[in-house]
């Protein structure tokens, strides 16, 4: 009797027990605005709580997050993020979408996202791990890793972003990017302004243009690192607009064409900052296109076939108070200068030059050297200058695009025609890209300058077309906007 009646005081005292630990717990998730432990872990559950953040915008994740095939079809896209001002803050928890979505869609303004890692994003468009339209959105301490940007169905679909696609002005401070893949862009793309601070990029890859960051806007960079990234053109970063660098590494960068770590084609200021081992079929390390300031920078150890550091091939530049260290190349050991104008200032070249090569080899009208230092100088003289009429090359000729704004039925095929041309001539064999509703498409003019792309738009509507062309050493680069209207 004594013993039952100990067993049944000792079920008792369990029970109440559990029942206030219940109550408690009902209390503490009633009252906190973090995620709790509990419950799923896919983009289902990480897409409600986001909803549910609506009125205190501020979401502190608590667990790690994967992409679930099973249930979150609906996400293949990514989660709608469709709250101005909301702050995530994943206190360093990965959020994976198992290289089967994209992660976040971010439609809203101001949006912060700090202290995350995403994962093996995939998309068949823009932004593998996110496609952010809102405005002024924030990326802080954040590693964004393996996201893959690409669509096997149809290769003359250009993807662009592999890591993030961003449409509107943003910044990118403390992060890393590392193993993205994309067309242009493999880690970032900016089709807007852009400021990057204190971040690494590493191991991205772009097919085209921009290995880690292809800048379609004005674009600072500063106090960051680029390290074994690879494109055809532009092998860390691409600025097709204006561009600063400032107190940035670049090394071990790797361009197939043009600029082993950076290519541009508006003006680039570059300052305090170093490029160390970079690599180049021509410019090991800056090919520039566009006008550029080049100031108190290194460059060491750079190769290439043509203009071992730097290819200067634009209208004017000027390189001020930096040191050219053992770099490489067959013309144009250091420099390979194709300008009207050139400014060299202060700078001191550290290198053993061979019988058949000049530290600085220019075809060039109008140079201007003040107080060069040569060390190590032997058999050739440390300047060449051939003095070709320099400025036939870079006068480049201006260029047009004809195309208009068309209608496409619903049901029926959309072939869509671009005519480039210089003056009255049409322009042969040269690429262009046009990008409508969030797809990008490339194609080369035929014998009559013409392009005609298959436009593949399922939804009715009225669409914003860009039609670009890049340019090249003759022709100047040119851009239109046409709009394409989806009727039933």
């Amino acid at each position: 009797m004594i013993i039952k009646t100990k067993i049944m005081i000792l079920s008792i005292l369990m029970l109440i027990f559990i029942s206030v630990s219940c109550v408690n717990a009902v209390e503490t998730n009633g009252t906190n605005d973090n995620i709790s432990n509990a419950g799923s872990n896919d983009f289902t559950a990480l897409s409600n709580e986001i909803n549910a953040s609506s009125q205190s915008k501020v979401l502190n994740l608590t667990r790690d997050y994967a992409y679930n095939s099973l249930n979150d079809q609906q996400f293949c896209k990514g989660i709608d993020i469709n709250i101005d001002d909301l702050i995530i803050d994943g206190q360093g928890h990965t959020i994976n979408a198992n290289n089967e979505a994209r992660i976040f869609n971010i439609n809203s303004d101001n949006v912060v996202l700090k202290n995350l890692v995403l994962i093996n994003g995939n998309s068949d468009s823009e932004g593998a791990s996110i496609y952010w339209s809102g405005q002024n959105g924030q990326l802080i301490n954040t590693v964004v890793k393996n996201s893959t940007s690409i669509n096997l169905k149809n290769t003359n679909t250009l993807n662009i972003g592999g890591g993030i696609y961003f449409k509107h002005a943003a910044t990118i401070i403390d992060s890393k990017f590392t193993d993205n893949y994309a067309t242009f862009g493999g880690a970032i793309n900016f089709d807007s302004s852009g400021v990057i601070k204190n971040c690494e990029f590493k191991n991205n890859f772009a097919k085209l243009l921009g290995g880690g960051v292809f800048c379609n806007d004005k674009v600072t960079i500063s106090n960051s690192t680029f390290t074994l990234n690879e494109a055809s053109d532009g092998g860390a970063v691409y600025f097709f607009s204006q561009g600063i660098v400032e107190n940035t590494l670049f090394e071990r960068n790797i361009a197939i064409g043009y600029g082993g770590a950076i290519e541009n084609e508006n003006t680039v200021t570059i300052k305090n900052s170093s490029f160390i081992k970079n690599t180049g079929a021509y410019a090991g390390a800056i090919y520039l296109k566009g006008d550029a300031n080049i100031e108190n920078s290194t460059l060491s150890e750079n190769s290439a076939k043509i203009g071992g550091a730097i290819y200067s091939a634009t209208y004017d530049a000027s390189i001020k108070n930096c040191e050219f260290n053992h770099n490489d190349a067959q013309e144009g050991k250091s420099l390979f200068i194709s300008n009207k104008y050139i400014q060299i200032e202060n700078c001191t070249f550290n290198n053993n030059i061979s019988y058949f090569e000049s530290e600085i080899q220019m075809e060039c009208n109008n140079p201007t050297l003040t107080n060069l230092t040569y060390n190590n100088i032997t058999k050739k003289q440390p300047v060449e200058n051939t003095t070709k009429p320099a400025a036939k090359k870079v006068t480049k000729k201006k260029t047009a695009i004809t195309a208009g704004s068309k209608s496409f039925k619903l049901k029926k095929v959309k072939k869509y025609t671009v005519t480039l041309k210089t003056g009255k001539n049409v322009l042969k064999n040269k690429k262009i890209f046009i990008k409508v509703k969030n797809k990008t498409y490339s194609g080369k003019t035929n014998s009559k300058g013409k392009v005609t792309f298959k436009l593949k738009i399922t939804k009715k509507g009225k669409f914003k077309a860009i039609i670009k062309f890049f340019g090249d050493k003759l022709y100047k680069a040119s851009q239109k906007t046409v709009y394409i209207k989806i009727k039933k």
